[in-house]
């Protein structure tokens, strides 16, 4: 079953998200906000920047044809 690892979480804007994730399917990520407004989205490439993401509580949601979940991140 594939899985998806954030890491580190809390994190801050300087550190970024690394997702680990156990597929080889491409994979397609959306972060959005307390509010579910969605604040950015693309393609999964090893590290998801969160530079410009203010302090506060978001949620990852990363989906491909074997994967749809939603994580909660902390950013500092």
């Amino acid at each position: 079953t594939p899985s998806v690892t954030i890491f580190p979480n809390p994190s801050t804007e300087e550190m970024g998200i690394h997702i680990k994730i156990s597929s080889l399917d491409k994979v397609d990520y959306q972060v959005f906000d307390q509010t579910g407004r969605l604040i950015r989205n693309g393609q999964f490439t090893g590290q998801m920047q969160i530079k410009g993401l203010k302090a506060g509580v978001y949620f990852v949601k990363a989906t491909s044809t074997s994967l749809n979940i939603t994580r909660k991140v902390i950013v500092r």
